[in-house]
């Protein structure tokens, strides 16, 4: 990307790297390593063409969140819950997660770099 002086790297980390999560502190580690080596890359790469930014997404109606609740004796009343924690009362839909991340990837996104994009319904808003 540097030597052809232009590129869009978007990588994908967690609100849990911004605000913390009980109970998560390994996964929130990561994933905040995840935001510092974007900003770094976003510094480093700046003018060379190349931009560098990071998509947070919120609860998110996947695979991955059926089946880490799926185990939960109360499932149901855990996923209302945390739909009645999102200021939009839902949960995202995986598309608006990747609408994000293809905004970041475009030529619009041209001069957005080293940033951190929470896309949570409103769960975050730091």
């Amino acid at each position: 990307m540097v030597e052809r002086g232009y590129g869009r790297i978007v990588n994908v980390a967690s609100d849990a790297a911004r605000v913390g999560s009980a109970h998560e502190a390994v996964y929130a580690g990561a994933k905040a390593a995840v935001i510092a080596f974007t900003k770094t890359v976003a510094r480093e790469t700046a003018r060379h063409g190349v931009t560098a930014n990071v998509v947070c997404p919120g609860p998110t109606d996947t695979a991955m969140l059926k089946g880490m609740t799926a185990s939960a004796p109360d499932a149901e009343r855990l996923v209302a819950a945390l739909t009645r924690a999102v200021p939009m009362r839902r949960l995202g839909q995986p598309h608006e997660i990747a609408a994000a991340i293809a905004f970041l990837a475009c030529e619009d996104a041209g001069y957005i770099t080293g940033q951190t994009l929470s896309v949570s319904g409103g769960l975050t808003m730091v």
